[in-house]
């Protein structure tokens, strides 16, 4: 049994309206981050998920399902792994499992 300890996690929530910048603050704060911070960006909309890709500096990549049976789920994992910088839509992350998260805290990501 893995017993973890409790850590403490810092929590900024960015909420306003529709069309006041929170995606164009999300891209900036990425932009001006070490290049060391692994991103993890959730999304609704699979357009922002082309936005994120051609508007930040870094090489995001979107889970993938192959033609060898691996789900996106299995890709996300994956690319967890591999300290890839990972955009996708909400629709994917609904069903992410412990494992997911677990992965995503021990590579540190940033969500």
């Amino acid at each position: 049994m893995l017993l973890k300890h409790p850590v403490q996690t810092k929590i900024n929530i960015i909420d306003s309206i529709m069309g006041s910048g929170k995606t164009s603050w999300a891209i900036q704060f990425m932009k001006n981050a070490p290049a060391y911070q692994k991103f993890i960006y959730i999304t609704p909309f699979k357009n922002e998920v082309e936005r994120i890709i051609t508007s930040v500096n870094r090489n995001f990549q979107q889970p993938q399902a192959d033609c060898k049976g691996e789900t996106k789920l299995e890709d996300i994992k994956r690319l967890i792994s591999e300290g890839k910088n990972i955009v996708s839509t909400h629709s994917l992350f609904r069903n992410i499992d412990n494992e997911v998260i677990d992965l995503l805290d021990m590579e540190n990501y940033t969500l």
